[in-house]
């Protein structure tokens, strides 16, 4: 590859996008890589969680996993829980009861499935057939989230009345003539009324009011209406909801949506700022116990961290690269020369070195490896990128976007590490 071609893939790298929520569709189709066997554990029909550091793909994969199910004529929906009423107020504000916070956030929770659900029956053609069996439960739905509670005094106020009236009515005439006529009459009339009222005030305030027994019927009568196909719901960004109230909203989860039969729920969470379970004083919880109310939770790490299985991490990352660079230049109507991901590889870094190099800079995280892969490109200039060009991208990357404190401690484990890798390679 000529000065020119290496100068179009460096610019290529540094455009290209790393926030999977921010892609339409077909583009996430276009980028994504399987990794195997995540892809086809996530594909069981059961209740699992999926663990991932920042930027390791949980979105790309519950959106793609979302796109392929429906594919297949299931009822599928994804919800960014960060996008839910509003996580850093009304539910942070430790000001209101925790029973308050909790029950806004279970409402707020079934009012966007109901709204997601809604929508992909109206959108999405191959529901068509659907529509009247799923509109009484999305109804039962709308209900369950609408209900309220006035919480105050009761004061109930009874008034009665008697009332008693007398009419007397009297009248006469006379006619003179050679034979006098005279006449009289009179009318006598008594009314008697009675009346009572009830009146009851209620001085108290509404609040919301979430009640599992009609809300688990509804969701029961909308997933009996997907058959013979199945309700996959795809929560995303669970780590965005107070901690405190993860447990509550695990359990709106596990009541109402877990004991429903054809319901798949996938969670993706970051492990160390998620809490599905919270224990009682009698043996009883309130959550989700991994394990026993789900299938067994996975985790990116497993499948993402170099040391594990380089051979396949270095081939994952290596597409990744590859496919974003594809689409980019799929999406301005250029045709990319290089058909193949290790061709790629070769024309783009210096040495294989400097691949890996980048794979460890990242740290296993996809997002951050195209982002230090763009300033590594950045600093090439029109050159291969070289494994100084990886470290002075990395440098720069993680100054943006980190503390002074964290990037001295990068810099100390990259030049340590590297050191490491050097003596090694020299014994």
């Amino acid at each position: 590859m000529n000065m020119t071609q290496n100068n179009a893939i460096n610019r290529l790298l540094v455009r290209v996008k790393t926030r999977a929520e921010t892609e339409d569709s077909y583009t996430l189709q276009r980028t994504f890589v399987p990794l195997e066997p995540l892809l086809s554990m996530l594909q069981h029909d059961q209740h699992q969680v999926l663990y991932g550091r920042r930027g390791t793909g949980k979105t790309h994969v519950l959106k793609y996993l979302a796109e392929t199910l429906r594919a297949k004529g299931n009822f599928t929906i994804y919800l960014d829980l960060r996008t839910i009423g509003s996580s850093g107020g009304l539910y942070g504000d430790r000001s209101e009861s925790l029973p308050l916070r909790a029950t806004n956030l279970l409402v707020d929770v079934v009012e966007a499935l109901h709204t997601e659900l809604l929508h992909t029956a109206l959108e999405d053609e191959r529901q068509a057939d659907r529509l009247e069996a799923l509109s009484g439960g999305l109804d039962r739905l709308a209900e369950s989230a609408a209900a309220v509670r006035v919480v105050g005094p009761v004061e109930d106020e009874v008034t009665t009345g008697h009332s008693t009236q007398l009419q007397r009515d009297v009248g006469g005439s006379a006619t003179l003539a050679r034979l006098p006529n005279a006449t009289l009459s009179g009318s006598s009339r008594r009314t008697v009324a009675s009346t009572t009222e009830n009146r009851r005030r209620r001085s108290g305030v509404e609040q919301p009011h979430v009640l599992f027994g009609p809300l688990a019927s509804a969701v029961r009568q909308v997933a009996e209406a997907c058959r013979p196909h199945q309700l996959w719901i795809m929560l995303d960004e669970w780590s965005a909801v107070p901690l405190e109230l993860q447990p509550l909203l695990a359990d709106l989860l596990r009541r109402a949506f877990f004991a429903a039969p054809n319901v798949v729920v996938k969670i993706g969470a970051i492990q160390r700022r998620s809490r599905f379970y919270a224990g009682g004083g009698n043996g009883d919880y309130i959550g989700i116990e991994l394990g026993a109310d789900t299938s067994a939770s996975l985790d990116l790490d497993d499948f993402l961290l170099f040391e594990n299985n380089k051979r396949n991490v270095a081939a994952f990352f290596g597409q990744v690269l590859y496919k974003h660079l594809y689409a980019l230049m799929e999406s301005r109507g250029f045709e990319f020369a290089i058909k193949v991901e290790d061709d790629f590889i070769k024309e783009a870094f210096r040495s294989r070195q400097a691949f890996d190099e980048l794979i460890y800079a990242s740290a296993g995280v996809p997002r951050d490896a195209i982002q230090i892969a763009g300033s590594a490109a950045n600093a090439a200039g029109d050159k291969p990128i070289a494994t100084q060009n990886v470290h002075a991208g990395a440098r720069d990357y993680f100054l943006r976007r980190t503390t002074p404190a964290l990037c001295h401690c990068y810099a100390v484990a990259t030049r340590t590490t590297h050191l490491s890798r050097s003596s090694t390679i020299s014994g």
